[in-house]
């Protein structure tokens, strides 16, 4: 079994073994999306998955079975962070507690697909007033 797991605008498929839990295929596009990245533009990644969901909606739990959920060429959408891993000596890089340099926190929103967005209700307002109870 495979599955594509989209990254915004990047699609990779990932082969699925026998025993996988989402959280599995997850971690496997992840590498995949970062390897990917990496090569184009030169740089280290670091790639944070919130949660993966159907591409019609609906999220995923890591722990699941993926033979639960998953069937052959099934497309998932995962809802993530990216940002170029800071240096050492950059400005961008935070010192932790124990002197070791980490990466500053995430400055930029998640990216999440808009046709995944919550639709707002359509609100409309109905007058009933006493002529009209009256009148039906």
């Amino acid at each position: 079994m495979k599955v594509t797991v989209t990254f915004g605008d990047t699609a990779v498929v990932v082969p699925c073994k026998d025993g996988w839990t989402v959280r599995d295929v997850t971690d496997q596009a992840t590498r995949r999306y970062r390897k990917i990245l990496e090569k184009a533009q030169h740089l280290e990644y670091v790639v944070r998955i919130h949660h993966v969901e159907y591409d019609e909606g609906g999220i995923l739990d890591m722990d699941d079975p993926i033979t639960d959920l998953l069937e052959d060429k099934d497309r998932l959408v995962a809802v993530f962070e990216e940002e170029p891993r800071a240096r050492a000596s950059s400005p961008e890089s935070c010192v932790s507690s124990n002197g070791h340099a980490s990466p500053a926190p995430f400055l930029e929103p998640l990216q999440y697909n808009a046709h995944f967005m919550p639709q707002q209700p359509i609100r409309a307002e109905i007058e009933v007033n006493e002529a009209v109870l009256k009148s039906s």
